[in-house]
């Protein structure tokens, strides 16, 4: 589980509220594969 109260509008300003998102990564490496993620969940 992750703690984003460190990202709040309160605590940096300037932003428009929390985002939880899934990314993937090609470490650094330009690379031709696609992510497809049909499904998230956060409780």
């Amino acid at each position: 589980m992750a703690d984003a109260a460190g990202i709040n509008p309160e605590k940096v300003g300037c932003m428009v509220g929390t985002m939880i998102g899934v990314f993937a990564s090609g470490n650094g490496e330009n690379v031709d594969n696609a992510a497809s993620f049909d499904w998230f969940e956060h409780r």
